[in-house]
């Protein structure tokens, strides 16, 4: 009898709906991250404290400043490698183990559980590069610092390890082919494979000398700064490197025939790894997951319109739900329909008139109603300006409150320069000088500057496309510098997003001449 009450137990269980045997999914949110997982509280609260351990880090390393400001990037930790490959919509045969994708209203990484923290940290030193660094890096250290950060460890209490050799990396430069230098440094963008035109063990080697042999301390800031004052690599490389790209070639062989690698333990401030706050997700937070990750990497028009659908049908199973009601507006803001944005951000502030999210996407959504009829009035700027203290009074650190923040803020200096000129318009329409992008410009736009790194004929066509449809804004006048600069040989800096001479609070865009979503191969 106790045989088949245990055979009908394993039935049972068998028969369950998936979801209703798995274990629960669990937050924790920190400064800098919101890590999700189904695994233990203790492996999350231990996630969590690298993830910080290894910001600080990268802080010192680079001595760049934190900002007060900066966007938490959500980090999902997944079963395995094939819920990865799953939730980023890669072919099933992809060699990625870990990815990130640079979204506007939410970055996020996807990792596994099953492979420990190395590829995590080779995604988030993506995210610091896009979020923290300001600069244009050539390819072979995007990926190169990557895998000098992935190797940090915390062997001693209160400390974390940086620089250890990336094991599978130094087995690539034994028994693979040795890219010259030159050659690497001339790379502008991943042509041939994702690891571009040398492998990712050079990558790191490279990185990890100029990062770490004293030596050479500050040339690789040097070269850097050069290259992004409009300098060409070889250029750059004769006013950074004594001897030059021939030298550091030879270096670097030297380097790794002596195979005394460099890493060194810096202890961490206390206050570095406080223990983030911990909650179980909501059913409804909990349903939306897979939804979540799908609208942070979907961008084309008929993959939107498809996940609306189905997030709409989310919304209506989980009617109090306010993430969920959030999640619809980001959604059909990502589609353009913005009306429909404005009243699933108010069915969220009705049941949460905190909610983060959906208050700073009723301010964008509202603000785009407004500029598709024709202009942004004063009044509208002050309700948007009112939703945005709501949302950053909430969670200063939502990235979609950021996105808000720098939205309002070209519109509200557009409205002072108005102003300033005339006494007969009191407002601005955004139409006369500085749009607010629609969801297709801007990814036009950086898609531009994207092909800027690979191909001049085809981001020259697409720059053309843009200023013609755009005529008397500042997008014209972006495109146009970009064109010229593109006639001109590519001489001088490259031309930025100049909205206006916009404060430092609302000009913070990071040069897009970087990769927006990067596996870790």
């Amino acid at each position: 009898m106790r045989m088949m009450r245990a055979l009908g137990l394993i039935v049972a269980a068998a028969i369950l709906p998936f979801s209703a045997v798995r274990a629960e999914w669990r937050e924790a949110t920190s400064e800098h991250f919101v890590v999700v997982s189904e695994g233990s509280e203790r492996e999350l609260v231990r996630m969590s404290q690298q993830l910080e351990a290894v910001h600080w880090l990268l802080l010192r390393a680079t001595n760049m400043p934190d900002s007060t400001d900066g966007r938490r990037v959500r980090i999902y930790m997944l079963g395995g490698v094939s819920d990865i490959i799953r939730n980023a919509g890669l072919p099933a045969n992809s060699p990625a183990v870990a990815i990130y994708f640079h979204s506007p209203l939410q970055p996020m990484a996807l990792a596994s559980r099953s492979r420990g923290s190395k590829d995590l940290f080779h995604e988030y030193a993506h995210h610091f590069m896009f979020e923290y660094m300001g600069v244009s890096v050539p390819p072979w250290f995007i990926e190169g610092f990557a895998e000098v950060v992935s190797t940090a460890s915390f062997e001693i209490e209160g400390a974390i390890t940086y620089g250890k050799v990336a094991n599978e990396r130094y087995n690539e430069l034994h028994f693979g082919e040795w890219t010259p230098t030159a050659r690497m440094f001339a790379e502008r963008s991943s042509e041939n494979g994702h690891a571009g035109v040398a492998s990712y063990g050079q990558y790191w080697l490279t990185s990890h000398y100029l990062l770490l042999a004293p030596e050479r301390r500050g040339q690789l800031r040097v070269f850097i700064n050069a290259l992004n004052s409009g300098q060409s690599s070889d250029e750059a490389a004769l006013s950074s490197f004594p001897g030059g790209v021939d030298q550091l070639d030879n270096d670097l062989r030297s380097y790794l025939r002596r195979a005394d690698f460099r890493y060194r333990p810096v202890p961490l401030p206390a206050d570095v790894i406080r223990t983030p706050a911990i909650r179980t997700l909501r059913p409804g937070e909990a349903a939306a997951l897979p939804l979540e990750m799908e609208a942070n990497r979907t961008h084309e028009t008929e993959a939107v319109a498809a996940l609306e659908t189905r997030v709409a049908a989310l919304a209506i199973q989980y009617p109090a739900e306010p993430a969920i009601q959030a999640l619809h507006s980001a959604v059909l803001y990502a589609a353009e329909r913005w009306q429909d944005a404005v009243a699933a951000a108010d069915r969220g502030l009705a049941i949460d008139v905190t909610h983060a999210r959906c208050n700073a996407l009723r301010a964008m959504s509202m603000l785009s109603v407004a500029n598709a009829d024709g202009g942004i009035h004063a009044e509208t700027r002050s309700q948007a300006l009112a939703y945005l203290q709501r949302a950053r009074d909430s969670d200063a650190r939502e990235p979609s409150v950021t996105a808000a923040e720098r939205m309002i803020g070209n519109v509200v200096e557009r409205a002072n320069i108005s102003n300033t000129h005339t006494n007969t318009h009191a407002v601005a329409t955004l139409h006369e000088n500085l749009p607010v992008l629609t969801r297709n410009q801007s990814d036009r736009l950086r898609t531009a500057y994207l092909l800027i790194s690979s191909d001049n004929n085809a981001a020259r066509l697409s720059l053309i496309a843009l200023a013609t449809e755009a005529p008397g804004t500042g997008l014209e006048s972006l495109a146009n510098r970009l064109i010229a600069w593109i006639d001109g040989d590519r001489r001088g800096p490259l031309p930025r997003i100049e909205w206006a001479h916009a404060s430092p609070e609302t000009d913070e865009e990071k040069t897009p001449d970087r990769p927006s979503a990067s596996g870790n191969e």
